[in-house]
């Protein structure tokens, strides 16, 4: 298994890694795994039985040495018999300063130990004791946060229902979903304000440009200026980087974008209009484009322009003016959050003619 995580490691780029016992392996078979975690593109090195020892000789060995992940979650300790509680917590401790020096970068999330048995017992009371102590020290640290994800398992008479931990140790379908749904929340918060701090190139959306055939500016703009048109559904910060496109344009204006970044706010819907001269002639402008949702790589339109032109008609010739004009609708069930989006554009015969990476915020 080590040499396998070390390989998935060094191979899938994880934006967030979960590591600990059986209670993270098992939250790799859950339903919760697919639809919240593995969109942040997560990978799971948990393993059955084990130890804080165990974790710490793995994080020292090579699974936290090839790849620079946003967060690290942790969850080790209670099966840790023979153990007192302050030694389990000292080990937690070693563990979190061992995975800051190999990412020191990374925000560092130790899930609370849970209640275990059916009934009250020395055991539970260990957990407890972990727990406590960690909340005192985990805070000192930098980047790092105990996560308490036991949302009330001990019921008033001091039992915990089997609904919840279907052994009395590890979690139920339902228990998942009580558990590890603030530690989604944290997550999606955490990488979301590390995406925001990603430097980009901001302009303005609405501006009149001169139509140069070489200015690379010029090109940029119309690039993002399709993107929304095409795109229709994501909308945002002018933040863009080229990946290899060719137009020219006169105008351009979006209505509600008065500052920079925009914000496009779900449910509403925003008119965008540009102008546009043709470079080369070309009969269709199929397009494609793509955005992270939770940093997967997801399909969202695809489609040709010239079936959708205001104004003017394919094929589009060298020197010739044509108006495109579309209404931009923000849904509600989009997600708010910053986002990279990739919109492609090609001629009839495959080349490309608009290519540009952008970065997207909705709210």
């Amino acid at each position: 298994m080590h040499k396998r995580f070390v390989a998935e490691a060094q191979e899938k780029e994880p934006e967030v890694v979960f590591i600990g016992d059986s209670n993270i392996s098992y939250l790799s078979y859950t339903d919760m795994w697919f639809s919240h975690f593995v969109p942040m593109h997560s990978l799971n090195f948990g393993i059955n039985s084990e130890r804080v020892e165990h974790v710490l000789w793995r994080v020292s060995n090579g699974e936290m040495d090839y790849m620079s992940p946003k967060a690290v979650v942790v969850m080790v300790g209670t099966n840790n018999h023979g153990c007192t509680g302050e030694q389990i917590a000292e080990g937690i401790t070693t563990i979190v300063d061992t995975i800051r020096d190999k990412l020191p970068q990374a925000y560092i999330l130790v899930l609370t130990l849970l209640p275990r048995g059916e009934k009250p017992n020395p055991l539970r009371e260990r957990n407890a004791l972990v727990n406590s102590i960690l909340s005192k020290e985990l805070p000192k640290k930098e980047k790092t946060q105990l996560i308490n994800i036991d949302p009330g398992f001990v019921q008033a008479d001091g039992t915990i229902s089997h609904h919840d931990m279907w052994d009395y140790l590890h979690l139920s379908k339902a228990g998942y979903y009580r558990a590890f749904e603030p530690v989604h929340e944290l997550l999606m918060q955490l990488l979301s304000e590390e995406n925001e701090k990603t430097p980009e190139v901001s302009i303005s959306l609405q501006q009149k440009l001169h139509r140069g055939k070489g200015d690379k500016m010029q090109k940029l703009i119309t690039a993002q200026l399709l993107f929304l048109l095409l795109g229709g559904i994501y909308a945002g910060d002018v933040n863009f980087t080229d990946c290899g496109s060719r137009a020219n344009i006169t105008e351009l204006t979006v209505t509600g974008c008065t500052t920079q970044p925009c914000i496009f706010y779900r449910g509403n819907t925003y008119d965008v209009r540009i102008t546009a001269i043709g470079t080369y002639e070309t009969f269709t402008l199929p397009y494609k484009v793509t955005a992270k949702i939770y940093l997967v790589p997801v399909t969202l339109l695809k489609g040709n322009a010239c079936t959708e032109l205001a104004q003017g008609s394919c094929p589009v010739e060298s020197g010739k003016e044509f108006i495109y004009e579309n209404k931009i609708n923000v849904l509600n069930k989009f997600p708010s959050m910053k986002t990279k989006v990739k919109a492609l554009v090609v001629d009839d015969k495959g080349n490309t003619v608009i290519c540009v990476g952008l970065s997207v915020k909705v709210k």
